[in-house]
């Protein structure tokens, strides 16, 4: 019998080359045993592993859409990313963390330059490499407010800097989110 991964010949009646050492085809079948028994081939079909694949990854999606879809960050986390994406000039987070309802910012082109503006005068009073080390946010108590808005105040130490700056900054909530609102 030759052997079929390095070509050398064996006795016809040897289950393993012995030149690789790989098993030789017994004509039983399947794979030979140390023993002489055959383990019988066991065709998976291909449609049987797809489905299964396919199952498991609508799974991953489906709970990981759940899971995106129910966590809403409490307002204190909205302050912080707010001005943590002014620090960093990130301009879609503070797009995306910002309501313009009740201001004059009535198109995407008025919202842009807003939002550029804010990112200015931030950049320009804390220095323009800076970048936010601590942040402390504090909800104020405001008696006018509704349950809709909420004022905090804002501590914040920027590298370089020996005193925190202080701030406050009001927040909306809107179709169940907390956006900071633009003033």
């Amino acid at each position: 019998m030759i052997c079929k991964q390095c070509g050398a010949q064996n006795s016809d009646d040897s289950r393993f080359c012995a030149e690789c050492g790989s098993p030789e085809d017994t004509g039983g079948g399947g794979n030979p045993m140390p023993d002489g028994g055959v383990i019988p081939k066991r065709k998976v079909p291909t449609r049987e592993i797809w489905i299964t694949l396919a199952c498991i990854a609508a799974g991953f999606i489906v709970g990981s859409s759940l899971l995106v879809l129910n966590i809403k960050p409490k307002p204190e986390k909205v302050v912080e990313n707010y001005y943590n994406a002014l620090s960093g000039i990130d301009y879609t987070t503070l797009t995306n963390l910002m309501d313009f309802s009740r201001s004059d910012a009535d198109t995407a082109e008025k919202q842009r330059d807003y939002i550029i503006l804010k990112i200015a005068i931030f950049r320009f009073a804390e220095a323009e490499t800076a970048v936010i080390e601590e942040i402390d946010v504090t909800e104020v108590p405001d008696e006018d407010e509704d349950e809709d808005t909420k004022l905090f105040q804002v501590e914040y130490l920027m590298t370089g800097r020996d005193k925190p700056s202080s701030n406050k900054v009001a927040l909306i909530k809107t179709q169940d989110v907390w956006k900071v609102l633009a003033d």
